[in-house]
């Protein structure tokens, strides 16, 4: 790696925590099914209890109830059986568009992004879990690391993520609100009339095609700007099979407009086109107001596709940051 990127490294290490990811839906069956590897520690150790049976040649003897063999009419050894975990798949889809290059605050959404991905794969390693990310830009998956450990898949993620093939920023003058203009399409009604086209392909579409067939959790990580219907209906496919949760990173330009007022300058950062709005109060409090409106038709989509989510902005500290992945890696578990 660069040496700009050995340093968000160091930085990106201060920021990951770990936790154990707990999941019930792959260990309900008393017996391990094809495909599926037995849990790394057996035994006595606390697992749920599922039955008691006696005693047969074979059987773990620090398994026996001695307690419950006591009471036995027929003086049998009962002997207890565990639910035992399994390890599971852990997949990480993230977005490594142009867009994400977009920050004013302490780091870019890129940045932001890795730090989620580096505690994911911390917190799979602490259950021994194996571990998949998927990069994508716009149009097409950019990257796949894995499935494999945890800590084999941290490094090639990192350089997947903060230094992606398809990211060459063109040389341009940087604008703090350079992200800005896709964002103002509801609040220019001017611009209202000219129409996008549909891209050919969707990254977002590919990547979820890519993650294993059977049930796994997904941490899809984006701006989840401009979603389009098709990838709004692969979501909620992704959904039906696995755990999905969403991780939405954004900017504070993203949802309010600076202070002060007089001509102000965007840049789309994808396509380069410039636009300048006149900022006052009250332009200011409708471009508010329309980025509160699509974040609640996201909110509702993700309720309506069963996908958990969290959101988190560039300008966050790790005090901010860590309970609310907190809640995602452990509160939402079904």
């Amino acid at each position: 790696m660069k040496k700009i990127n050995e340093e968000l490294l160091d930085e990106i290490g201060d920021r990951v925590f770990t936790m154990p990811i707990e999941v019930l839906w792959k260990s309900q069956d008393i017996t391990v099914r094809v495909g599926e590897r037995r849990g790394i520690s057996r035994g006595s150790n606390g697992y749920q209890i599922i039955s008691r049976q006696p005693y047969e040649m074979g059987d773990d003897p620090r398994n026996i109830d001695h307690f419950a063999s006591a009471q036995s009419a027929d003086d049998s050894i009962i002997t207890i059986k565990y639910q035992e975990p399994h390890d599971i798949n852990i997949v990480a889809v993230v977005d490594t568009g142009k867009r994400m290059l977009f920050g004013t605050r302490r780091a870019d959404k890129r940045t932001v992004s890795a730090e989620v991905v580096a505690s994911i794969l911390a917190c799979a390693h602490k259950t021994q879990d194996r571990a998949k990310v998927i990069t994508f830009s716009e149009q097409q998956v950019e990257s796949r690391v894995g499935p494999r450990g945890p800590r084999s898949v941290f490094a090639p993620a990192m350089e997947a993520i903060l230094e992606p093939p398809q990211s060459a920023p063109a040389p341009a003058e940087k604008t703090e609100g350079s992200d800005l203009l896709k964002v103002l399409g509801s609040f220019r009604r001017k611009s209202a009339s000219r129409k996008t086209d549909v891209p050919l392909a969707s990254g977002k579409c590919e990547a979820l095609l890519e993650v294993p067939r059977t049930r796994s959790l997904i941490f899809f990580i984006s701006d989840f700007i401009n979603l389009s219907e098709a990838e709004k209906e692969s979501l909620r496919d992704a959904a039906v099979v696995h755990d999905v949760v969403c991780i939405v990173i954004r900017d504070l330009r993203e949802h309010e407009l600076p202070s002060g007022r007089g001509m102000y300058t965007l840049r789309d950062i994808v396509s380069g086109e410039a636009k300048s709005v006149w900022l006052n109060e009250s332009n200011r409090e409708q471009f508010r107001q329309n980025a509160q409106k699509r974040l609640d038709e996201l909110t509702a989509f993700f309720t309506d596709a069963d996908c958990d989510w969290g959101l988190f902005s560039t300008e966050q500290d790790a005090d901010e940051v860590i309970p609310e992945m907190m809640r995602l890696f452990s509160g939402h578990r079904r």
